[in-house]
């Protein structure tokens, strides 16, 4: 009896289950854009801590503020920060290279609509870091801000304002204390944020 001689077909990357040429390189190019957005990411905690300094902050207060911060308006006018004295104030600094910012953003922008805010006399400020005007301007062009007033930094903040990241959110009552700061993203538009800043102009 004859030995039987046939080979088994020689089988191809695909079919043997190994990954082929092709399925490496999207996998490489997936993990590579996976990369780049965790970049970007963080890129706005990184890129604002080389421009402010990293003293750290979140939580409890920081001391006061005279407001002493040059800021113009979207159209570049100058604009004094001071003026909000006596009044209480959210005052958040933020970036449209940000994404933590821009998540955060609609959550701002509706509680400054809340009538509890407008009772109290509250501005809800919001202060972008951007290094020009265009892009602030055409984050107003296609935003609704509602309540909220939008200003461009026009120098480096203060100590006060200085913070690890952003975006980064003071708490101001009317005599100028810093009684919350808190860096990173949240979800601002609560009730019970409101009745906080509501209850600084109530307490004078």
């Amino acid at each position: 009896m004859s030995k039987d001689s046939s080979t088994a077909p020689e089988m191809t990357p695909d079919e043997s289950g190994a990954p082929s040429a092709t399925q490496k390189l999207e996998s490489t190019q997936r993990l590579r854009i996976l990369l780049m957005a965790l970049a970007v990411f963080a890129g706005g905690f990184v890129l604002y801590r080389e421009m402010v300094g990293t003293n750290a902050g979140g939580g409890a207060g920081a001391g006061t503020t005279q407001y002493a911060w040059k800021v113009v308006n979207p159209d570049g006018a100058p604009v004094d920060l001071a003026s909000y004295k006596g009044r209480p104030v959210l005052l958040n600094v933020w970036a449209t290279w940000c994404p933590p910012c821009m998540m955060e953003m609609p959550s701002l922008i509706a509680l400054s609509k809340r009538p509890e805010l407008k009772d109290a006399d509250v501005a809800v400020v919001l202060v972008s870091v951007d290094d020009s005007l265009d892009p602030v301007q055409r984050f107003l062009n296609r935003t609704n801000i509602g309540e909220a007033e939008v200003l461009v930094a026009a120098s480096n903040p203060p100590a006060e304002f200085s913070t690890s990241g952003i975006p980064a959110t003071f708490l101001i009552d009317p005599d100028g204390r810093i009684v919350r700061r808190e860096v990173g993203a949240m979800d601002w538009d609560t009730p019970e944020i409101a009745a906080e800043l509501a209850s600084f102009g109530q307490a004078r």
